[in-house]
């Protein structure tokens, strides 16, 4: 009966308070029904209602335990059991109230602990204390002879008063010392509950941190890779020779520049208008496209509105631009605008598979490689101005330089003079022209000096001589000045011959009344280039000058040269005597006519 109530309880605090109010309980029981024995006994039944009521609540308290209801049953006894004991003092009262004469004692607890159990604990030994008392008491003052001394009575209710008193204070320091190992064991699990919340917190911001640092440390990498590549894409730029091998090198750089899956290129055309396509492929170098009609639309799109950005969804699904790349399967792309200088030569799109906008550094590096295409493109473009103006220029020395001459001014050349010890000068000349041009139109003057002077220099490229300028209506070259030839009077001798021959041919054509005079001569001379704003080549000496004379004294439609020039030429050539003429500083000097090549046998 004592266990009754305890099988699940696991507390041995709770086993034990449960025990003590059974016994409590069945103490009350036995009590009670030693003084119903003797309400039997005497015949007094005044007491009789309050000992069945008494007995009926202390076996609703066993029964509340056994069916686990602890607070109840022990509330329900301590009230039962005080109204109990009430109703008896009241009713008929203890002889000489010696019980309480230890009241005083039992109010120790409640000033000496200060918790609510342990006042409830003597509460119940203050109940039981009384409750024995009054029932042993009452018999004896109703004259009922039990033969048991009065001292019995009052040492069995002082043991069990002492019993209530130190076993349920006993039992509830037990409780408050375990409610206090609980509730530090609830405060430590708390703690550690709390700790493991903050380990794994802290746990979880270490893991977000490092992830966060390993992601930057990839995106970094990543960009260092890219920076790499575009200082790798600027070196080999810098060694490109034109525009394609701009492209060439960019398709082996370009994905690595920027980290994507395809790079394209779309070049304005020479009409403004249509773009040619290329593709920049890693693999396969440079992939010409033609005219893409969808790269096409995004160039025009780009140009005229700036920096273009495509992400898959719903939205960009149906715009036509982007339309090729959602059919390759690149779901994220931009172009933008490539510049050369403030001019807008085209459009460089780059594309990947990954649904992720090209935004802050990635856009960064789009945007250098693009940059630096630009550059490249816009020096290729500026080499290939230079090259034309050069050409021209080239053009325009030649026309006024010799061809070696024009070459070692453009090498730097300062000053030009030469001394040539063996050389050949011509002059050639159109008799009758003073009066021609003073008839004519000049539409017509200007038309047969120049047919007359390009026949002249045609004929020097074909003998090996060199035109020197013309003086009016005169023609003057010269040969083995800056051209190396084997015997120049023999190329002077071949150029006057021929030069003569295409003059007659010209006259019959024209039916002209015009005809030439040619004259050379073999020597030293000198020559150099003259001038400031405008340079010239020119020849001086003795040379120049008996040329110059032998073709004012020759005679129209006859080649006349020296005598030196006959002497080295009479071995291959055919002469005859023309006579003499007065040269300056020279007096006298023989002149010979050029008939034409020794006929063999």
């Amino acid at each position: 009966m004592l266990s009754l109530g305890t099988d699940f309880l696991e507390s041995k605090a709770s086993r034990l308070s449960v025990r003590l109010l059974n016994g409590l309980a069945l103490m009350g029981l036995a009590a009670t029904a030693l003084a119903l024995l003797a309400i039997l006994t005497s015949g007094e039944f005044i007491a009789l209602p309050v000992n069945l009521l008494t007995i009926t609540v202390l076996c609703l308290v066993l029964w509340l335990n056994h069916k686990h209801y602890f607070s109840l049953a022990a509330n329900l006894f301590v009230v039962a059991v005080v109204l109990a004991v009430s109703i008896q003092v009241l009713m008929v009262g203890p002889e000489r109230g010696a019980q309480f004469w230890f009241l005083p004692i039992l109010l120790i607890p409640f000033f000496v602990f200060n918790q609510k159990q342990t006042r409830l604990a003597a509460g119940h030994a203050i109940t039981c204390g009384l409750l024995f008392s009054a029932a042993m008491t009452w018999p004896a003052i109703k004259g009922i002879d039990w033969n048991i001394p009065t001292h019995v009575f009052w040492s069995v209710s002082t043991a069990i008063f002492a019993i209530g008193y130190f076993g349920r204070t006993l039992q509830n320091r037990w409780a408050y010392n375990e409610k206090k190992n609980i509730e530090r064991e609830r405060e430590l699990s708390q703690r550690e509950r709390e700790l493991n919340q903050e380990i794994v917190g802290q746990k979880q911001e270490l893991e977000m941190a490092l992830k966060a640092q390993l992601e930057a440390d990839q995106r970094l990498r990543d960009q260092l890779f890219k920076v790499e590549g575009l200082n790798a894409l600027s070196e080999a730029l810098s060694k490109a020779n034109n525009e394609l091998e701009v492209l060439e090198i960019a398709a082996r750089h370009a994905a690595r520049c920027c980290g994507v899956d395809q790079v394209e290129v779309a070049l304005l055309g020479s009409n403004g208008i249509n773009y040619e396509c290329f593709l920049l492929d890693t693999e396969r170098g440079l992939v010409r496209q033609g005219q893409r009609e969808g790269f096409q639309l995004l160039a025009s799109r780009v140009v005229s509105e700036g920096t273009g950005k495509f992400k898959k969804d719903e939205e960009s699904s149906g715009e036509v631009e982007w339309q090729e790349h959602i059919e390759q399967g690149l779901n994220s792309a931009v172009a933008v605008p490539l510049k050369a200088g403030p001019a807008t030569i085209g459009v460089l799109s780059a594309a990947r598979k990954e649904i992720q906008p090209f935004e802050g550094a990635e856009l960064g590096s789009v945007k250098q490689l693009t940059g630096l295409l630009g550059d490249a493109f816009g020096i290729q473009r500026f080499i290939a101005q230079l090259h034309g103006e050069l050409e021209v220029t080239d053009a325009l020395l030649l026309d006024i330089l010799p061809p070696s001459v024009a070459k070692r001014m453009k090498e730097g050349e300062k000053l030009i003079a030469d001394r040539v010890d063996d050389a050949a000068v011509l002059f050639c000349d159109l008799a009758g022209f003073t009066s021609y041009s003073s008839k004519a139109e000049p539409e017509q003057v200007v038309a047969m000096l120049d047919e007359f002077f390009q026949i002249l220099e045609k004929e020097c490229h074909k003998h090996g001589v060199e035109k020197i300028k013309t003086i009016g209506d005169c023609f003057m070259a010269a040969s083995g000045v800056t051209m190396e030839v084997d015997d120049p009077a023999n190329a002077m001798a071949s150029y006057a011959v021929g030069a003569l021959a295409k003059m007659k041919e010209l006259q019959q054509e024209r039916d002209a009344a015009l005809n030439v005079r040619i004259g050379f001569a073999v020597g030293p001379l000198v020559g150099g280039v003259i001038g400031g704003e405008r340079l010239f080549f020119d020849i001086w000496g003795d040379t120049v000058n008996t040329a110059s004379r032998m073709e004012s004294n020759g005679q129209e439609g006859a080649i006349a040269c020296t005598a030196a020039a006959y002497e080295r030429l009479k071995d291959r050539w055919q002469f005859e005597a023309m006579g003499k003429a007065s040269v300056k500083g020279k007096g006298e000097v023989e002149m010979w006519r050029l008939l034409g090549p020794l006929k063999t046998a």
